[in-house]
Parts: structure tokens; C-alpha cells; sequence
């Protein structure tokens, strides 16, 4: 796997949860 790609995707999630939360 990409590091870079896994790191972005995991941003992506946590502004999710982070928009969820609010």
C-alpha cells in the first residue's frame, strides 16, 4: 500500500467524523 494514499484517506475519514460530531 501507498503511504501517502493511506494518510489521505485517513484525513478524508477524520474530517468525517469530525463533521459528524459537529
Amino acid at each position: 500500500t501507498d503511504t501517502a494514499s493511506v494518510l489521505q484517506e485517513a484525513i478524508q475519514y477524520i474530517k468525517f467524523l469530525h463533521e459528524q460530531v459537529n
